[in-house]
């Protein structure tokens, strides 16, 4: 039994024409103009027409950010040159969509009126003795309960981490408290002296 007759069946039983075209990887304009011929077997083209659209199904599965150019590129690699516009048209008839990436938001929002400070490090992130450079860092980190933004403070001198704090919101305060930690961490109540290097400059 054709695929085509498979689909013919299913329908008859009460199944959308569709969802039986997706399950035997046959296009819908291509089972309606082989009903309209009469139930006819598939041509030649059209068998393999429904060989490549399989193909297709199997590459979105294992790739779905996958597009058109994409796809037609690694039909070739797989043995099934097709042309780029009817790949294209294959996909769009049967919804076969790339997934978009959606971009990360930046976590630095700086304050365009605030002067700009200076670089006191100048690249040089190996200092001779410790406590001469610290650096912080804020990123965000993904959990089961969601994004948590991760505040760091790393003296370049020892290459430990002196102060962290993790928080639900992007704010301040976590990262007040990882400075708050370093400077703890030192049993000191200031850090006269010492250079604190971020992406916006150092203080």
């Amino acid at each position: 039994m054709t695929r085509y007759r498979c689909v013919d069946g299913q329908e008859a039983a009460g199944f959308a024409v569709t969802r039986a075209c997706e399950a035997m990887n046959v296009s819908t304009s291509a089972y309606y103009a082989w009903r309209a011929k009469g139930r006819q077997e598939p041509s030649a083209r059209a068998r393999r027409d429904a060989d490549v659209l399989a193909e297709v199904r199997v590459i979105h599965r294992e790739h779905p950010d996958y597009g058109s150019p994409r796809m037609t590129v690694e039909l070739g690699r797989r043995g099934k040159p097709v042309n780029h516009k009817k790949v294209e048209a294959m996909m769009a008839e049967a919804g076969i969509v790339a997934r978009r990436h959606r971009r990360r938001r930046g976590l630095t929002k700086p304050d365009k009126t605030a002067p700009a400070l200076p670089d006191l490090v100048g690249r040089l992130f190996d200092p001779d003795r410790v406590d001469d450079t610290w650096v912080g860092d804020v990123t965000f980190v993904p959990t089961d309960q969601g994004w948590l933004y991760l505040a760091t403070v790393l003296d370049l001198g020892s290459r430990r981490l002196l102060g962290y704090s993790m928080s639900s919101s992007a704010d301040t305060d976590h990262v007040v408290n990882a400075v708050a930690m370093a400077v703890a961490a030192r049993g000191r109540s200031a850090m006269d002296g010492t250079i604190f290097h971020s992406d916006r400059g150092s203080t």
